[in-house]
Protein backbone atom coordinates (compact mmCIF):
# COMPACT_ATOMS: atom_id res chain seq x y z
CA UNK A 1 0.00 0.00 0.00
CA UNK A 2 3.22 2.53 0.51
CA UNK A 3 5.72 1.48 -2.34
CA UNK A 4 8.69 2.81 -2.12
CA UNK A 5 7.55 5.76 0.21
CA UNK A 6 9.76 4.78 3.05
CA UNK A 7 8.56 8.10 4.93
CA UNK A 8 5.21 6.90 5.53
CA UNK A 9 5.93 3.96 5.98
CA UNK A 10 8.37 4.94 9.25
CA UNK A 11 4.91 7.08 10.27
CA UNK A 12 2.85 3.94 9.98
CA UNK A 13 4.99 1.46 11.70
CA UNK A 14 5.60 4.20 14.34
CA UNK A 15 1.56 5.04 14.75
CA UNK A 16 0.95 1.61 14.96
CA UNK A 17 3.05 1.13 17.99
CA UNK A 18 1.94 3.88 20.03
CA UNK A 19 -1.79 2.44 19.06
CA UNK A 20 -2.65 5.45 17.15
CA UNK A 21 -5.07 4.79 15.04
CA UNK A 22 -6.06 8.42 13.82
CA UNK A 23 -2.51 8.53 13.10
CA UNK A 24 -2.54 5.68 10.93
CA UNK A 25 -5.47 6.62 9.24
CA UNK A 26 -3.62 10.33 8.32
CA UNK A 27 -0.97 8.41 6.73
CA UNK A 28 -3.31 6.23 4.90
CA UNK A 29 -4.91 8.88 3.50
CA UNK A 30 -2.17 10.99 2.43
CA UNK A 31 -0.84 7.91 0.65
CA UNK A 32 -4.37 7.53 -1.13
CA UNK A 33 -4.20 11.13 -2.29
CA UNK A 34 -0.65 10.64 -3.70
CA UNK A 35 -1.39 7.67 -5.44
CA UNK A 36 -0.97 7.45 -8.99
CA UNK A 37 -2.95 4.85 -10.13
CA UNK A 38 -6.11 2.89 -9.11
CA UNK A 39 -4.23 -0.51 -8.30
CA UNK A 40 -2.21 1.64 -5.71
CA UNK A 41 -5.47 3.27 -4.72
CA UNK A 42 -7.14 -0.13 -4.18
CA UNK A 43 -3.90 -1.26 -1.98
CA UNK A 44 -4.24 1.81 0.36
CA UNK A 45 -8.16 0.64 0.58
CA UNK A 46 -7.46 -2.75 1.70
CA UNK A 47 -4.97 -1.99 3.45
CA UNK A 48 -7.08 0.11 5.99
CA UNK A 49 -9.81 -2.03 5.90
CA UNK A 50 -7.50 -4.94 7.09
CA UNK A 51 -6.06 -2.57 9.43
CA UNK A 52 -9.69 -1.61 10.71
CA UNK A 53 -10.80 -4.87 10.90
CA UNK A 54 -7.77 -6.57 12.95
CA UNK A 55 -7.61 -3.32 15.39
CA UNK A 56 -8.35 -5.25 18.32
CA UNK A 57 -5.56 -7.51 17.36
CA UNK A 58 -2.90 -5.09 16.63
CA UNK A 59 -4.18 -3.17 20.59
CA UNK A 60 -3.38 -7.14 22.13
CA UNK A 61 0.05 -7.21 20.43
CA UNK A 62 0.97 -3.53 21.81
CA UNK A 63 -0.72 -3.86 25.24
CA UNK A 64 0.18 -8.00 25.78
CA UNK A 65 4.65 -8.22 25.00
CA UNK A 66 4.13 -11.69 26.22
CA UNK A 67 1.96 -12.46 22.61
CA UNK A 68 4.75 -11.25 20.98
CA UNK A 69 7.14 -14.04 21.68
CA UNK A 70 4.77 -16.56 19.91
CA UNK A 71 1.49 -18.72 21.31
CA UNK A 72 1.16 -22.24 20.18
CA UNK A 73 -2.81 -21.81 20.28
CA UNK A 74 -3.53 -24.99 17.52
CA UNK A 75 -1.27 -27.09 19.59
CA UNK A 76 -2.85 -26.25 22.86
CA UNK A 77 -6.18 -27.21 21.70
CA UNK A 78 -5.31 -30.29 20.21
CA UNK A 79 -3.33 -31.41 23.36
CA UNK A 80 -6.16 -30.32 25.84
CA UNK A 81 -9.56 -30.63 23.67
CA UNK A 82 -8.95 -33.40 21.12
CA UNK A 83 -6.77 -35.64 23.41
CA UNK A 84 -10.31 -36.28 25.42
CA UNK A 85 -13.06 -35.60 22.98
CA UNK A 86 -11.89 -37.33 19.83
CA UNK A 87 -8.90 -39.50 20.80
CA UNK A 88 -11.67 -42.39 21.95
CA UNK A 89 -14.15 -41.55 19.72
CA UNK A 90 -17.58 -41.32 21.78
CA UNK A 91 -20.99 -39.45 21.12
CA UNK A 92 -20.86 -36.03 22.98
CA UNK A 93 -24.38 -33.93 23.47
CA UNK A 94 -23.19 -30.06 22.96
CA UNK A 95 -23.86 -29.64 26.62
CA UNK A 96 -21.35 -32.28 27.46
CA UNK A 97 -18.75 -31.07 24.89
CA UNK A 98 -18.80 -27.62 26.71
CA UNK A 99 -18.67 -28.68 30.14
CA UNK A 100 -15.58 -31.41 29.37
CA UNK A 101 -13.72 -28.60 27.29
CA UNK A 102 -14.02 -25.99 30.33
CA UNK A 103 -13.36 -28.99 32.60
CA UNK A 104 -9.98 -29.52 30.73
CA UNK A 105 -8.86 -25.80 30.17
CA UNK A 106 -9.89 -24.97 34.06
CA UNK A 107 -6.99 -28.05 34.59
CA UNK A 108 -4.33 -27.17 31.87
CA UNK A 109 -4.26 -23.71 33.51
CA UNK A 110 -3.69 -25.09 37.19
CA UNK A 111 -7.30 -24.52 38.69
CA UNK A 112 -7.62 -26.94 41.60
CA UNK A 113 -10.72 -28.74 40.14
CA UNK A 114 -11.39 -30.15 43.80
CA UNK A 115 -10.81 -26.65 45.27
CA UNK A 116 -13.56 -25.61 42.96
CA UNK A 117 -15.79 -28.42 43.95
CA UNK A 118 -15.80 -28.11 47.44
CA UNK A 119 -15.96 -23.91 47.55
CA UNK A 120 -19.47 -24.68 44.91
CA UNK A 121 -20.70 -27.04 47.70
CA UNK A 122 -19.87 -24.88 50.60
CA UNK A 123 -21.69 -21.89 48.63
CA UNK A 124 -25.23 -24.09 49.24
CA UNK A 125 -24.68 -26.16 45.93
CA UNK A 126 -25.73 -29.74 46.82
CA UNK A 127 -23.12 -32.06 45.54
CA UNK A 128 -23.80 -35.18 43.19
CA UNK A 129 -26.63 -37.42 44.44
CA UNK A 130 -26.82 -40.94 42.82
CA UNK A 131 -29.88 -42.37 41.86
CA UNK A 132 -31.01 -45.02 43.83
CA UNK A 133 -33.65 -46.52 41.91
CA UNK A 134 -30.91 -46.83 39.64
CA UNK A 135 -28.99 -48.75 42.32
CA UNK A 136 -31.37 -51.16 43.19
CA UNK A 137 -32.06 -51.57 39.26
CA UNK A 138 -28.28 -52.63 38.70
CA UNK A 139 -28.39 -54.66 41.97
CA UNK A 140 -31.05 -56.89 40.50
CA UNK A 141 -29.22 -57.09 37.64
CA UNK A 142 -26.01 -58.15 39.47
CA UNK A 143 -27.69 -60.68 41.58
CA UNK A 144 -29.33 -62.44 38.31
CA UNK A 145 -25.98 -62.58 36.82
CA UNK A 146 -24.37 -64.08 39.76
CA UNK A 147 -27.11 -66.45 39.56
CA UNK A 148 -26.58 -67.71 36.40
CA UNK A 149 -22.64 -67.97 37.20
CA UNK A 150 -23.17 -69.79 40.10
CA UNK A 151 -25.51 -72.24 38.20
CA UNK A 152 -23.31 -73.07 35.65
CA UNK A 153 -19.92 -74.31 37.29
CA UNK A 154 -19.57 -77.68 36.94
CA UNK A 155 -17.78 -77.88 40.31
CA UNK A 156 -21.28 -77.36 41.62
CA UNK A 157 -22.24 -80.79 40.17
CA UNK A 158 -19.60 -82.88 40.53
CA UNK A 159 -18.89 -84.84 44.00
CA UNK A 160 -19.58 -82.97 47.21
CA UNK A 161 -15.74 -81.06 48.17
CA UNK A 162 -14.42 -78.48 50.22
CA UNK A 163 -14.59 -76.39 47.23
CA UNK A 164 -18.13 -77.29 45.90
CA UNK A 165 -19.41 -76.31 49.85
CA UNK A 166 -18.02 -72.90 49.73
CA UNK A 167 -19.04 -72.11 46.08
CA UNK A 168 -22.77 -73.38 46.97
CA UNK A 169 -22.51 -70.95 50.63
CA UNK A 170 -21.44 -68.34 48.07
CA UNK A 171 -24.00 -69.12 45.24
CA UNK A 172 -26.71 -69.09 48.52
CA UNK A 173 -25.72 -65.99 50.28
CA UNK A 174 -24.66 -64.19 47.00
CA UNK A 175 -27.38 -61.07 48.20
CA UNK A 176 -25.00 -60.74 51.21
CA UNK A 177 -22.19 -59.65 48.75
CA UNK A 178 -24.74 -56.64 47.44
Amino acid sequence: ALGKDKEAYGEIWAALRRGDRVGVEKVLKGTARKAETPGRRKAVRDCRRYIDQNWEGIMAYRLYPEVRLGVSAEAHVSHILAARLSSRPMAWSARGVDRMARLRVAKANGVSLQEQYIARWREGLRALEIDKAAIEEERQRLRKVSGEVFGNLPALRGPVTSLTRALKALSRNIDLLW
